[in-house]
């Protein structure tokens, strides 16, 4: 099988570098084991143990700590939800290391399951501070095409103006997209291929890996839970409605349903609101996080789905977007996916959070062409938002960038993965005169120019000692192939700072002694 480019995995190595462990999760198939077996050959040097081996399960479940401490090196175990009792002696070993020597305590395990850990009882618990959690999601377009750097943080950051589209017979259809964005082992197969796998991963789904979680007595209903579910993406949650249709009271369904939620088949976008409490009582939209198994379910076709049935075709689209949206988000450290509606109805797909506050605003439209009132919920978000309102964004089938107005624009759909996040610069470090350290500009996309800097304390403590002008600009340049890839994480991860200088807004990303954790490249020097 293809090897696929993961973006997610310099976040796993940042992991292991701060935290004793890494808990990766996600969908079964989703290529957490691959990726797994990838880091230690190239980045871990560690033993790999699976838990799905009949006779590894067997040791590990009769003595969990004997079986922990022959390993000498880090190690990676698969599927380790399978064995519950191994979460209290990996934080038992953790916090064995931590007293013994806390400097080399990180990177020593990296654990991966199909199973959402946080909603295991007692074992996210057992490791809370001492475990870091991502999420490994199937295929994103980029990446099954080999464009996988992740473009929100470009649609956050870059400056936008009209952009002619590619030739229309380069661009990828819906369809192909929907079935390239996909779990690693089909992407890219016939239809009547994928048609077999997903029917087989459904069975294993259902039958094997919910047993797994919980002990339920109405398996058979669970096939028909999903196609209840499937008729409903892109649409509200009402939980009420699905338990009727499923002949289920609410209990027994909302049970299930969360069990689908726990193995990663379906995600809920939570509403936003500047009230953060309102968040809690107003519906969630449902999505399936692979649209290819959402057409299954629907037993549809999404190249022909526009001409037969355009409303269902806006449901797909829909969905292909929020599936899209988690898996960038899954990669970068910063956003969370919402979506908005105001009291008088007004709404907006997705709604895209920093930390900061700052927000995206994107709506999805199944056409080829965008008017002025396709804005008309992404304005009201605005006025929700007020200083935090980033950009709005009208996602749609057409081939041009469009802006409407100074942060309003038009994006057709396959910029969520070709959209230009290219960073170039010509190198020419100069000592800044305002700034004790030193900067450098970039090209970051078709028109944004950002400026690097370098902080002296910096260069002092990681390049050179109390290092003079000339010191300091040998030493970046002798580094320079451990500084720029630093720059570049911080940029595509949208650490980017808005500094007011004589009355002009630079944009600048700074590198900190942090950026490097233990590292030290002094005595090289």
């Amino acid at each position: 099988m293809k090897y696929y480019n993961r973006e997610i995995e310099w976040r796993i190595r940042d992991g292991l570098s701060v935290m004793p462990a890494v808990f990766l999760n996600g969908p079964r198939q989703a290529g957490k084991s691959t990726l797994a077996e990838h880091l230690a050959k190239t980045y871990l040097d560690a033993d790999y143990v699976t838990f799905d081996d009949v006779t590894t399960f067997a040791i590990a479940s009769n003595d969990p700590e004997g079986f922990l401490r022959r390993f000498t090196k880090p190690v990676i175990i698969d599927e380790v939800q399978m064995v519950p009792g191994i979460f209290r002696v990996l934080k038992l070993l953790i916090d064995e290391s931590r007293q013994n020597d806390r400097r080399h305590a990180n990177g020593r395990f990296l654990l991966t399951g199909s199973a959402n850990i946080l909603a295991l009882p007692g074992l996210a618990d057992a490791l809370v501070g001492r475990m870091a959690i991502l999420s490994l999601y199937p295929l994103s377009a980029g990446e099954s095409l080999g464009q996988g750097n992740p473009t929100i943080n470009g649609l956050f950051d870059q400056d936008i103006t009209f952009i002619k589209g590619i030739d229309p017979r380069k661009k990828i259809s819906l369809d192909d997209a929907i079935h390239n964005a996909t779990f690693p082992e089909i992407a890219g197969v016939s239809r009547a291929n994928s048609t077999v796998w997903f029917d087989s991963y459904l069975t294993a789904l259902l039958q094997r890996d919910v047993k797994q979680l919980a002990e339920i007595e109405k398996i058979p209903a669970l096939p028909n839970i999903v196609k209840i579910l499937a008729a409903r993406a892109g649409g509200l949650l009402n939980d009420a409605d699905c338990a009727r249709d499923a002949k289920l009271n609410a209990v027994t369904y909302r049970r299930y349903r969360i069990l689908l939620q726990q193995l990663f088949l379906i995600s809920l976008v939570p509403p936003w609101y500047r009230n953060i409490s309102k968040r809690l009582v107003k519906s969630p939209k449902l999505f399936f996080i692979d649209t290819a198994l959402l057409c299954h379910q629907l037993g549809v076709d999404a190249g022909s789905l526009k001409q037969q049935n355009p409303g269902l075709f806006g449901h797909v689209l829909e969905n292909f977007v929020a599936s899209e949206l988690t898996k960038q988000l899954a990669m970068l450290s910063d956003g969370a996916l919402y979506h908005f509606r105001s009291h008088d109805n007004k709404e907006v797909d997705f709604v895209i959070e920093r930390r900061n506050g700052k927000l995206l605003g994107i709506e999805v439209k199944s056409r080829e062409s965008v008017t002025v009132e396709d804005f008309a919920g992404l304005r009201v978000l605005k006025e929700h938002a007020k200083k935090d309102f980033v950009r709005g964004i009208v996602v749609y089938l057409g081939r041009d960038i469009v802006p409407f107005g100074d942060d309003m624009v038009a994006m057709p759909l396959e910029n969520l993965w070709r959209f230009n996040m290219e960073v170039k610069t010509d190198k020419d470090v100069r000592k800044s005169p305002s700034m004790d350290g030193y900067i450098f500009w970039t090209d970051y996309g078709e028109r944004t120019k950002l400026r690097c800097f370098i902080s002296r304390e910096t260069i002092d403590d990681y390049f050179h000692n109390n290092a003079s002008e000339k010191q300091s600009l040998a030493a970046i340049e002798k580094h320079w192939d451990t500084i720029w890839p630093v720059f570049m994480r911080k940029i595509s991860d949208g650490q980017i700072e808005i500094i007011h200088s004589k009355q002009q807004k630079v944009l600048q990303v700074t590198l900190l002694p942090r950026d490097f954790g233990n590292k030290d490249f002094r005595k090289a020097a």
